[in-house]
């Protein structure tokens, strides 16, 4: 048995917000899974907190986002008696009086007490969750105390000052022990002052994910390096590859696009393709995942720009996958797949729907989306609108050639030659 968990919990601690480059989240995940089938209400608080997505655990180890499961497990740990759950609860307005009703432990003071022993006594994942209670200001449903109590706004808020001024201790604490999932909350304190409570120290937030970085934690090596990239971008390139070797699969949409583009590197595109299939492996649809799904599409389409065969059967899914995503700049290439036939069946009018919308000047798309008026593709003929599109493309040889086959009536409308 774990000195103050299960020896399942306190291992799973140790691997998802301590040792996260083991990669052993998964693997924790399951026994976490089988620790609350069999009646561990901590491990259902921890499981719960796998599905709650990068607000909850390290993005890292790739846990997919569940909503539906999150909550699940959360009420699950509260009616086996957790009082980490019952923490968690409070802090997202979860705790209704019927859970409330089913939980051996119902008032959260008790909760509180429970989980802040074993702080006191050194466990880092207790100091962090009650340095969220302090941090969220949760220790007023804790205990019962709002602005109704006091005689005054001033007593209300020296009470509120004192309190949420004892995270920030306890999140340095939590730190210390290797509860890397307090740096988020530990940087946002010193970023925002905490509603006005404590000043801004911006110095303290690159301190802290310095400090981390140094440490080797790949989240802060990713925020540090988004610190210092506008002075020192060769640096913040450096520590960007080395989060993201560390597991850190955003980043590897951020070193794709610097051997893209040649930034502080030789241009290698096969690299760049490498690094982007790194970053599509999330589980979760984060804005780096679509961007590195975007580029791939985009560069399988577009090969012939940098000396590569076109490989419009690769490019279709990725580049489905970012304009279902909301990137509108892939719907022109997207566009030409349809037209094309790659990797989809030929569909004009799809392809037309795609060049309408498209607002990323292309030679190629007026080229075709001419081609689909001039020659009726899935449309009623319009050769004039088709010949104003052709037009439009730059002296693009093709639309050229093209234009060679239509001529203009006098005082009348272009036709067929």
């Amino acid at each position: 048995m774990g000195r103050f968990y299960s020896d399942v919990v306190e291992t799973a601690l140790r691997y998802l917000y301590d040792d996260v480059c083991a990669g052993k989240g998964a693997e924790c995940a399951e026994y976490l899974r089988q620790a609350s089938e069999a009646g561990d209400g901590d491990a259902s608080c921890i499981l719960a907190r796998c599905y709650g997505g990068s607000e909850f655990v390290w993005s890292g180890h790739n846990f997919p986002e569940d909503y539906g499961k999150f909550v699940k497990y959360l009420h699950l740990s509260v009616k086996q008696g957790s009082a980490l759950g019952v923490l968690l609860a409070v802090r997202l307005d979860k705790y209704t009086d019927k859970l409330k009703r089913e939980a051996p432990i119902s008032e959260p003071q008790e909760a509180f007490r429970i989980v802040l022993q074993k702080a006191e006594a050194g466990e880092p994942f207790s100091q962090y969750m009650i340095g969220n209670a302090y941090f969220w200001r949760d220790f007023q449903d804790i205990e019962k105390k709002y602005q109704t109590s006091f005689a005054d706004k001033a007593a209300y808020m020296a009470y509120v000052t004192e309190n949420v001024l004892k995270c920030e201790a306890w999140f340095q604490r939590a730190l210390q022990g290797g509860c890397h999932t307090v740096l988020n909350n530990l940087a946002s304190f010193y970023k925002t002052g905490c509603d006005g409570i404590v000043k801004p120290q911006p110095a303290r937030v690159k301190e802290v994910y310095l400090q981390e970085a140094q440490r080797g934690y790949p989240e802060a090596l990713w925020h540090y390096a988004d610190i210092i990239d506008d002075t020192d971008p060769k640096e913040a390139l450096r520590l960007y590859e080395q989060a993201a070797q560390r597991g850190q699969l955003e980043c590897w949409q951020i070193v794709g696009d610097a051997y893209m583009i040649g930034k502080l590197r030789q241009m290698d595109v096969d690299h760049a393709i490498a690094c982007y299939e790194k970053a599509a492996q999330q589980v979760v649809d984060t804005r780096w995942k679509i961007g590195a799904v975007s580029q791939l599409g985009y560069i399988y389409c577009e090969g012939h720009r940098w000396g590569r065969v076109r490989e419009g059967e690769k490019a279709f899914p990725y580049l489905q996958y970012a304009v279902m995503h909301g990137n509108k700049r892939r719907i022109g290439c997207l566009g030409k797949c349809y037209f094309y036939g790659w990797g989809t069946e030929r569909d004009f009018e799809k392809a037309r729907e795609c060049f309408e919308t498209a607002d990323l000047y292309d030679p190629e798309v007026y080229y075709l989306h001419g081609l689909i008026y001039v020659q009726g593709l899935g449309v009623a003929e319009d050769i004039e609108k088709g010949v104003l599109l052709l037009k439009s493309t730059d002296n693009l040889p093709e639309a050229k050639e093209e234009l060679k086959k239509y001529k203009k009536k006098f005082l009348g409308p272009w036709v067929r030659r």
